[in-house]
């Protein structure tokens, strides 16, 4: 990764920014805590979905506006059963395509017509000179028609999607289903923030990145622990995972939406590469905890607590 700092401080804005659910301004915290969804994992795609594109909406939809499909036709039950059989079938498509949206293919129009039934509301607005659209359920939650929030942001070109960011459930994408499926990272990157929020929660953070599939996967936890010299956290079924995927062959678009105000400086803390914060390259230490459910990762104290 070329421009880790601002890799970095995308993955502090990109909650904020890209949810249709939670705040919009860029002025606002960041939301760290997806909602879970505790449906049984498979990442690997293994049947094709194609549902019936009833209507083509126009674009571009008012910037900072809200627009929603007429509400779905999907009970409950419906809908989390599509919301797995996409979880499980990734819309018939490979990474990275999520959900049948592919990178430099795919537009916003084609994208709320594909999926409106789960996600009918739409939001689109400028960011940092980015256009961007997040697609969400926000109102069949409010409604209790659905209880599972979720959403899928986009970065458009003129009206291509070219990155997609979304948070999927752990147990749907685990850390440890992520290196069986595709191998340890090139590049893995670790963050602690030592008091998050003045609240004495101890937050540990872990960014792999593949270039080669043009995907990142960051895994989080508010329940690090220090345990004399280091912190240790661990990640299993239950941590929740956000994911960015962008255009084959071409950088991550995501590196160019930094900003100052939302990097890791104002928490005190610094994301450092994972051979400095482990002290193992990730093809080492990956390749040691092949196989378990639950992957521990332990970092001096002293690289993220002053004395």
């Amino acid at each position: 990764m070329q421009n880790s700092k601002n890799f970095s401080l995308w993955i502090l804005i990109t909650s904020c920014a890209l949810l249709l659910n939670g705040c919009i301004a860029p002025q606002s915290e960041p939301t760290l805590t997806p909602p879970i969804n505790t449906a049984t994992p498979t990442i690997t795609p293994s049947a094709t979905f194609t549902p019936t594109i009833q209507a083509t909406p126009t674009f571009p939809f008012p910037m900072g506006t809200d627009v929603s499909w007429p509400e779905p036709a999907l009970s409950a039950s419906d809908w989390q059963a599509r919301y797995d059989q996409m979880m499980q079938t990734n819309g018939g498509c490979q990474l990275p395509c999520w959900w049948g949206i592919t990178p430099d293919e795919t537009t916003i129009q084609e994208a709320q017509a594909y999926l409106h039934e789960l996600l009918p509301d739409i939001r689109c607005y400028h960011y940092y000179g980015q256009r961007i659209c997040g697609l969400a359920n926000s109102t069949m939650v409010n409604s209790h028609q659905v209880d599972l929030n979720t959403d899928i942001g986009v970065l458009l070109e003129e009206i291509t999607i070219v990155g997609i960011q979304t948070h999927v459930s752990a147990n749907y994408f685990t850390l440890s289903q992520v290196i069986e499926q595709y191998g340890a990272p090139p590049e893995a990157w670790i963050l602690i923030y030592p008091d998050y929020g003045n609240n004495n929660i101890l937050y540990f953070e872990v960014l792999l990145y593949y270039p080669n599939i043009s995907m990142a996967a960051r895994y989080w936890t508010l329940s690090a622990d220090k345990k004399l010299d280091t912190v240790q956290a661990c990640f299993g079924p239950t941590e929740p995972a956000e994911i960015w995927l962008w255009q084959p062959d071409k950088p991550s678009p995501f590196e160019d939406l930094g900003n100052d105000s939302f990097g890791p400086e104002k928490w005190n803390a610094e994301m450092l590469p994972f051979e400095q914060a482990i002290g193992l390259m990730p093809q080492d230490f990956f390749a040691g905890v092949a196989g378990q459910q639950t992957i521990c990762l332990d970092t001096p104290a002293s690289l993220w607590i002053s004395p």
